[in-house]
């Protein structure tokens, strides 16, 4: 009993190894810096695995930044989660945490999230930044349309959209599930080549931890 037992907890061992191992050199982890650890410890960080891992089910050419600092002003910074550059556009990505219900308009400053337990928590408006952050892009790359940037807010399957209000085109907010068939109808409008530069250039902004 005694060796079975012993020999379960060294398949579990070398399991949660080569777990660490195929991790660690993931493209995720070279990207981000963030550990196996990380992922387990931190809810911010899992949701950012799962967004990413998502995002690279995507059909089509795309690049996946993460964690940039943009500059808006000379002594201001707005930082953003993911920038997605796919073929049918730049996507500029929020990650929300927060689970729940949903309440919220795209003028909004702030959105509610109500808990299951009828707690209600006011939250920033996850849009909000990536107004002015279209903007800088435009400049930076006057190739790109500024109707081939867009603004999305992700949040996770725990949460229920009650009232959300979206008034752009470019603007969406959905769940994690939601966006691995997102891009599979959408035109191209952003070569390859455009794309490789594209992330070149803003790969300059990427912060690790």
């Amino acid at each position: 009993m005694i060796v079975w037992i012993l020999l379960l907890i060294l398949i579990v061992g070398i399991f949660i190894a080569y777990s660490i191992y195929k991790f660690e050199d993931s493209q995720f982890s070279n990207m981000t810096g963030y550990s196996f650890l990380d992922i387990w410890k931190d809810k911010t960080v899992r949701h950012t695995y799962k967004v990413v891992s998502t995002l690279r089910k995507a059909s089509g050419d795309f690049k996946i930044l993460t964690n940039l600092h943009i500059p808006v002003s000379t002594n201001k910074e707005k930082i953003i989660d993911i920038v997605f550059l796919h073929e049918s556009g730049i996507y500029l990505i929020n990650i929300s945490k927060e689970d729940g219900w949903v309440y919220g308009r795209e003028t909004d400053n702030e959105w509610t999230i109500a808990t299951y337990g009828d707690k209600k928590e006011a939250v920033k408006n996850p849009l909000t930044d990536h107004q002015n952050i279209i903007a800088v892009f435009s400049k930076i790359f006057p190739q790109i349309q500024e109707e081939s940037i867009y603004s999305l807010a992700v949040f996770s399957e725990n949460s229920s959209f009650k009232m959300i209000e979206l008034y752009s085109k470019n603007v969406d907010v959905l769940k994690l599930s939601e966006l691995k068939n997102y891009w599979d109808h959408k035109d191209s409008t952003i070569t390859k080549t455009e794309i490789e530069t594209i992330a070149q250039s803003l790969s300059k902004l990427i912060k690790q931890i």
